[in-house]
């Protein structure tokens, strides 16, 4: 059957070469030529030649309308062959009637409107961008503008916004049809932005009368944009009012309509009210005022409280005011945003997840305000996150309880930020649940409480911490019974029943050793032990996550402080060979930072020499080898003991001659060395006590670094490096005087 198939043969037609069927910038393009001849030409054409004829007035834009419309009438009336004899003429003569008309019309009249538009103020940029578009409401637009714009210059105006100002207001005041009272409403919903506030109080009556008396018309109207447009043009009014205006009652009669259109089933209305009601919230008491809250604050209180209080199937508004409180619920006076917190709790009673849901969303914004005038006391604080604990979502609802966590978060960090003595009292209790979240089966909540953790342990404890006058309050019995019960639930969380979890677990106590190492310490060793414990079960899942923890432990702790902890466990008698804790010393290799030299001298040359030593007298190769290893592995540590020490002054010299005694005898540890001193160099090469000391024993390091570079047979690692510590020891000139120089 396949056999009996004849293929049609196809055409290739114009193809594309390789490589250029994505180009830009293609050699066939008639289409885009054909684009450009549609639109736009009236505008070139308008740039191109200035229009000859009378600007563009209302007049002549009606007495264009009834010309059309009598054009409209009499091919109405015509016969039908007549008509087709018209089309056919017209069809004849092409292209060439079609642009006479097109450049008669451009020259007559769009040039002078464009260019009307063009020089109105930078406030109507966005109009601008209406001129092509096919909208009969942006056209509408732009022709207002043309006409105020007119207007303003024939009254020899000096283009300011206060003069559009007026002019609109006066049009819309005098308008009747819906299409030119909403393009009015939106040309000054633009420019009321830029009116000074001084012009704006002077004419509040006049403007809040006519613009309340357009909104009250069309309040049921469908028109989204001219309400979007009034509301926007009613909060830039009020914005602008002193306290004395506010306290009248025609004023509160106008924000109480801005208040009802906050819950609108209509969203873009919705959110332009929210927005408006937020920001003068969030602004504050006005310029003339030394009040600290908005005088508005009351009134919109009083309305948030009658929404969230409604019975019945009143849902949808509830959930609309409390997006709105979302971003300024902060912003009420302390006795008002307690008792919209109390409205809030009880809502989460409701049993609807949605709602429940919304509320944490509220609350979240009230913790994580930080703008405008604050009305949330450490107090309130404090009882919002004991209060939240009777709402706390059970284990199967991963959803709920991740956003319970997260509010729980940003309570205690606005906590940590007003009253950092009431945060660390309620912390152990926050961490005691969130390992208890642990043991949830769902990702989800386990990964958030352990960041959650995370997070606390870094954005309240560290700096806490770390702040130089808390070191004596870090101290305290107080400050060290909290950070230890937080410690210690953490902890527990390394047995047996949290297994699942480990892995978010040694993340949480690598935090916990980076941020409360140093100066809690001492109750922090135990849970070391418990580490190398789980570090030697057989085939461990998380040793990525262990060794992490473990070096977080070393950076903050120090290896002193570690090693007397959990000693290595190398200079004992083994016949088996086994040394159980020898996985530190590469760990301490990757982490050992800013710490004292002296250790390194006092405790783990002399371990290493004990182990050479041991290597040398052992008759087995195997063994021999093992010890040279471990060896190796104790100088190697070295690098990291000479990167910013602590105790440079008086331990270099116990360690200076060893140095140069391990540079000519020990070519196995020549780099290693080298390494080492060249980091003390580059490092304390700013330090003028450090430098001091250092110069003092370059004059001998520098012979015995000649002679290794040009005694035969070179190592060409050895040789590099060695060319390498020479240079360094040298110095630059870029960061202070050569060591040599400062010797002699």
């Amino acid at each position: 059957m396949s056999k009996g198939r004849i293929r049609a043969k196809s055409s290739k037609g114009k193809r594309w070469k390789k490589g250029h069927s994505g180009s830009s910038n293609p050699e066939t393009n008639k289409h885009r030529l054909a684009a450009k001849g549609k639109f736009g030409n009236h505008l070139a054409h308008a740039h191109a030649q200035p229009s000859e004829g009378p600007p563009l007035t209302s007049e002549a834009l009606a007495a264009h309308h009834r010309r059309q419309e009598e054009r409209g009438a009499t091919a109405m009336d015509r016969d039908g062959d007549v008509v087709f004899e018209q089309e056919q003429e017209e069809e004849e003569d092409g292209e060439t009637i079609r642009s006479e008309r097109r450049d008669s019309a451009s020259t007559a009249g769009t040039a002078s409107a464009y260019s009307l538009i063009d020089s109105a103020l930078p406030v109507f940029g966005n109009v601008r961008r209406l001129w092509n578009s096919p909208l009969e409401s942006h056209r509408e637009i732009c022709a207002v503008l043309a006409a105020i714009s007119e207007v303003v210059k024939e009254k020899d105006g000096k283009d300011t916004e206060t003069e559009y100002f007026c002019a609109l207001v006066s049009g819309l005041e005098s308008s009747t049809e819906i299409k030119s009272i909403t393009a009015i409403s939106y040309l000054l919903s633009l420019v009321m932005l830029k009116v000074p506030q001084e012009i704006l109080q002077t004419a509040y009556n006049t403007a809040c009368k006519v613009l309340f008396s357009v909104l009250t018309k069309f309040q049921t109207s469908d028109s989204t944009a001219l309400l979007k447009s009034l509301v926007s043009s009613l909060t830039a009014l009020l914005s602008a009012q002193s306290v004395s205006v506010w306290a009248d009652g025609y004023t509160q009669r106008v924000f109480q309509m801005l208040l009802n259109f906050t819950v609108h089933s209509k969203p873009k209305l919705r959110k332009a009210a929210q927005v408006g009601v937020v920001s003068l919230l969030i602004e504050g008491d006005p310029r003339d005022s030394k009040l600290k809250f908005h005088p508005s604050a009351r009134q919109t209180f009083k309305h948030c409280q009658l929404i969230l209080r409604q019975k019945g199937s009143a849902e949808t508004p509830m959930l609309h005011m409390l997006g709105m409180l979302k971003d300024c619920l902060a912003n009420f006076p302390t006795d008002m945003v307690k008792s919209l917190c109390e409205d809030i709790l009880k809502l989460m009673t409701l049993g609807n997840s949605l709602v429940r849901t919304t509320c944490l969303h509220a609350l979240n914004g009230l913790f994580g305000s930080v703008v405008g005038p604050q009305g949330l006391t450490p107090e309130l604080n404090g009882k919002l996150v004991s209060a939240l604990y009777d709402h706390q979502p059970g284990l199967m609802d991963a959803q709920m309880l991740q956003a319970w966590l997260t509010v729980m978060q940003s309570a205690h960090t606005k906590l940590m930020s007003v009253d950092e003595g009431l945060c660390l009292a309620h912390l152990p209790h926050f961490f005691n649940t969130c390992v208890l979240c642990l043991l949830a089966d769902k990702d989800l909540v386990t990964k958030t409480a352990s960041k959650t953790m995370e997070s606390l342990l870094r954005v309240c404890i560290g700096p806490y911490l770390a702040s130089s006058s808390r070191c004596k309050e870090a101290g305290s019995s107080d400050v060290q019974s909290h950070i230890q019960k937080m410690f210690r639930v953490v902890e527990s969380a390394l047995k047996y029943k949290y297994q699942s979890s480990w892995a978010l677990v040694l993340k949480v106590l690598a935090a916990f050793y980076e941020v409360a190492g140093r100066q809690c310490h001492k109750f922090m060793t135990k849970s070391l032990v418990s580490l190398c414990e789980l570090r030697s079960v057989p085939s461990f899942p998380h040793m990525m996550e262990l060794d992490a923890a473990f070096g977080a432990a070393v950076r903050s702790m120090g290896p002193r402080v570690v090693l007397t902890a959990v000693p290595l466990l190398l200079d004992e008698e083994n016949e088996k060979m086994d040394f159980p804790r020898s996985w530190i010393l590469p760990v301490l290799k990757d982490h050992v930072r800013e710490t004292e030299l002296a250790y390194f001298v006092d405790s783990l040359l002399p371990l290493a020499a004990k182990l050479r030593a041991k290597g040398q007298q052992s008759k087995n190769a195997l063994e021999a080898k093992l010890y040279d290893t471990l060896q190796n592995q104790i100088w190697a540590l070295l690098p990291g003991f000479c990167t910013d020490p602590t105790d440079l002054k008086t331990a270099f010299h116990s360690i200076a001659r060893l140095l140069g005694t391990a540079l000519t005898g020990r070519p196995d540890l020549r780099n290693t060395v080298c390494l080492a001193l060249r980091l003390l160099v580059e490092r304390n090469r700013a330090i003028v006590e450090s430098r001091e000391v250092l110069s003092r024993y370059s004059k001998n390091y520098l012979p015995i670094l000649f002679n290794l570079y040009t005694t035969p047979p070179q190592d060409p690692a050895t040789t590099t490096t060695t060319t390498t510590t020479v240079a360094t020891q040298q110095g630059s000139n870029d960061r202070g005087p050569p060591l040599t120089a400062a010797a002699a």
